[in-house]
């Protein structure tokens, strides 16, 4: 059976919340915040952020999480 690892973190740049899943050795990735009038420039920001760097292969977690790390974000995966 597979392990799933998740964890949330603040978009380095735009401090959107993001949640990211590792899961059969891919990195999904998506926005936890509520998309208001007050934020709408950072969460799409944020959202074209995402499109750019999700459902990316990894071999191990801990690669994927450097990997977040290695952009400026602040994330700790826990497994499900």
């Amino acid at each position: 059976m597979a392990k799933v690892y998740t964890g949330m973190f603040h978009h380095s740049v735009s401090g959107v919340l993001v949640k990211a899943t590792y899961d059969k050795k891919m990195l999904f990735m998506e926005i936890e915040d509520e998309l208001t009038s007050d934020n709408e420039d950072v969460y799409f920001n944020t959202e074209s952020w995402i499109s750019e760097h999700n459902e990316q292969r990894f071999e191990t977690w801990k690669s994927a999480q450097q990997y977040l790390r290695s952009m400026g974000n602040d994330v700790e995966f826990d497994k499900k």
